[in-house]
């Protein structure tokens, strides 16, 4: 199973991970920095207000 996931690692054009240190985990494994988009969790809340309160 690790090696499959190895083999698409290398195939993959971009791996998305949702923060700086899953990245990091990526970069210390041989996956170059190039190929990791941090797409964190959460909201931006000065973007997306609630349209009521509750």
């Amino acid at each position: 199973m690790i090696e499959r996931e190895e083999q698409e690692y290398a195939l993959a054009d971009k791996i998305f991970v949702p923060s700086k240190y899953a990245a990091q985990t990526f970069v210390d494994r041989g996956i170059t920095a190039d190929k990791i988009i941090v797409n964190g969790m959460g909201v931006d809340l000065g973007m997306f207000k609630a349209s009521s309160p509750r």
